[in-house]
């Protein structure tokens, strides 16, 4: 008789077992859920992207400092695909698009100083790798953040690069950019609902937005180096293939046409260049 009233209890004990089993088992499940949404973040779907390797520069040069700018984690094509994804995602809105134009000239400038020294590179690892965030707000601060730590790349690579006057130069502008430009536009369009209006955009130069100075700190006396449209560009200029705008600011898709910038050292200004040369940027 015990043994056989002993079985309903035990049939129960283990049927209540199974089920606290099950519960936690899903539990676990739901916990795992949960863990890869989150690891589904811009930063971890691009942590799993590698820094391109083959044909780099030799470790611990000027030139694996310039690699480390543009293919690094932290770097400018990884900035230039981050903003992509959110203009891709949320249309033509600011200030992603007017940074996005800055950070495309800022890897052409590194771009050409490699493939000047010999260097074969690879297109940009990180197009179509990374997801916009929720929405503009979210994105603004994540690119804020994403801003602050290219500031901080620039500052660990600078020791790297001394030795190269023409590299450290662009590494202080790049950073320049980020710091005085592009980090506090991100700041404040997270609290402007997470983009800027054309007024708000309209306050800012692009030379700020693309050297991290006004033009007229950059004709050659006030900084003893760059000259007037700072000496490095994609096709010998300031942009990627345009002209000047009237008001002196460069907009995307200017250059410094009919000037080899990219020869010019540290010290040089473009006292010697006629600057009347140069043609208003076309109009839409």
């Amino acid at each position: 008789m015990t043994r056989a009233t002993a079985r309903p209890h035990l049939t129960r004990r283990l049927g209540a077992v199974t089920i606290a089993a099950g519960a936690l088992l899903l539990g676990s499940l739901s916990g795992c859920s949960d863990s890869a949404t989150t690891d589904a973040s811009p930063e971890a779907q691009t942590a799993a992207v590698s820094v391109p390797t083959q044909g780099a520069p030799k470790g611990g040069t000027a030139d694996a400092a310039a690699w480390e700018a543009l293919f690094g984690q932290e770097g400018e094509y990884m900035s230039a695909a981050q903003y992509s994804a959110v203009v891709d995602e949320f249309g033509q809105v600011e200030p992603y698009i007017s940074i996005l134009a800055a950070e495309n000239h800022h890897a052409d400038m590194l771009a050409m100083h490699l493939r000047r020294a010999g260097y074969t590179l690879p297109a940009n690892p990180y197009l179509g790798k990374v997801a916009a965030p929720a929405d503009l707000v979210a994105a603004a601060k994540a690119w804020a953040e994403g801003e602050k730590r290219n500031i901080a790349m620039y500052d660990a690579l600078a020791d790297q690069a001394k030795d190269d006057a023409h590299l450290s130069m662009m590494f202080e502008h790049l950073k320049s950019a980020s710091l005085k430009a592009h980090l506090p536009l991100f700041q404040q369009a997270a609290r402007n609902g997470g983009q800027l209006t054309q007024e708000q955009m309209s306050k800012w130069s692009n030379s700020m937005l693309m050297m991290g100075m006004e033009m007229g700190s950059m004709m050659g006396g006030g900084m003893g180096g760059m000259g007037h449209g700072g000496g490095m560009g994609h096709g010998g200029g300031m942009g990627h293939g345009g002209s000047m705008s009237p008001n002196g600011s460069m907009s995307p898709g200017d250059s410094m046409s009919g000037h080899d910038m990219s020869t010019m050292s540290p010290g040089d200004s473009m006292s010697g260049h006629d600057m009347s040369t140069m043609s208003p940027s076309p109009t839409s």
